[in-house]
């Protein structure tokens, strides 16, 4: 009683939820093309999150190390250490 006191109503929570996942979609998507891009995969292989078999896949290639070299997605990232 007190938390919904001090953060607002349910559907003010609600709203604030929605607005959360639409704020943190799209970069989501463009951060996972570019990793998949990374490895000389197209970004459009995301869609297969849709599938339960091909999250699999798609967790195994983000975990992958890229490639050194440049590919048809351009050059690689250069990460300073």
């Amino acid at each position: 009683e007190m938390l919904r006191s001090l953060v607002g109503s349910e559907m003010c929570i609600r709203d604030r939820y929605w607005i959360a996942i639409l704020a943190t979609f799209c970069p989501s998507i463009a951060a996972g093309a570019r990793r998949l891009h990374d490895i000389n995969k197209s970004g459009w292989w995301q869609l297969l999150v849709f599938t339960l078999i091909g999250l699999i896949p798609l967790v195994i290639w983000m975990a992958t190390e890229g490639v050194k070299k440049k590919n048809k997605h351009g050059q690689p990232i250069k990460i300073k250490k």
